[in-house]
């Protein structure tokens, strides 16, 4: 079962935990890896790094 939770729009969202592909020429692929979409320019991705909107987080739903 997946919950959603409404949020602003506009406001930036992290994805956190994920695999990202960033097709590039070495074609990388990147596990564990969080997301910020700002809606502005191209995504940001880091291993571990903090939530710039402060506490508030939403995670992925595990499977019961």
């Amino acid at each position: 079962m997946s919950q959603s939770t409404p949020f602003q729009a506009g406001r930036p969202v992290v994805l956190r935990g994920g695999t990202v592909l960033p097709m590039d020429r070495a074609r990388r692929v990147l596990s564990d890896t969080d997301v910020l979409v700002t809606g502005t320019g191209s995504p940001r991705s880091a291993r571990g790094s903090p939530c710039p909107m402060g506490p508030r987080r939403s995670t992925r739903p595990t499977a019961s």
